[in-house]
């Protein structure tokens, strides 16, 4: 009886151990993910004030009434620029009603993007909403050829209010991989 009692207690230990290995790697795992993911965040949030020293974005600029087509032109090149190297798959300056004004795609300037829970929060908040979701769900004015997208909203602010916000779209494969490998390791 005593041998079966020594195993049971034995086996109720290893099964606490396990628990614990397994709670302390969900933990690991949890840290390095927003570790990756504020790294890609701040660096993109680099990028938008890269971009917005060099297109000088100023109030005139969100109005087409007041925005010449040269103003545009410099906006519209500076976020293509964001593209180029294929991570950041959109880029776009929208008003806090979801309307584009500028574009890395410049035919949708004056389109409507939809004014997401994510879009509201970093206007209320004055604070940076990034996201993984579906392409599908990313609410981005064009489509995404990717499964996952990184959905950032940065807010530009002018006076202690937000006047725009800055949408980029990242592609989010990369990230999730990199989050796959280190959970493996």
């Amino acid at each position: 009886m005593r041998p079966i009692l020594l195993l049971l207690v034995y086996g109720v230990l290893l099964v606490i151990i396990g628990a614990t290995a397994m709670g302390q790697a969900a933990l690991v795992s949890s840290q390095s993910q927003n570790s990756l993911l504020n790294t890609t965040v701040n660096a993109d949030a680099a990028l938008v004030r890269a971009y917005l020293d060099y297109a000088g974005l100023s109030p005139t600029d969100l109005s087409p009434a007041t925005r010449s087509a040269e103003r545009s032109a410099v906006m519209n090149a500076g976020l293509e620029v964001l593209t180029d190297k294929g991570q950041v798959l959109h880029a776009a300056v929208l008003t806090a009603d979801g309307t584009v004004v500028a574009s890395s795609d410049a035919t949708q300037v004056g389109r409507r993007v939809e004014v997401t829970p994510g879009l509201l929060a970093a206007i209320e908040s004055q604070a940076v909403d990034a996201l993984i979701t579906s392409a599908d769900a990313a609410a981005a004015p064009t489509t995404l050829a990717t499964s996952a997208v990184l959905r950032e909203y940065l807010p530009v602010m002018s006076g202690g209010k937000v006047q725009a916000i800055v949408a980029l779209w990242r592609d989010a494969d990369p990230i999730l991989a990199q989050l796959g490998a280190s959970r493996l390791q």
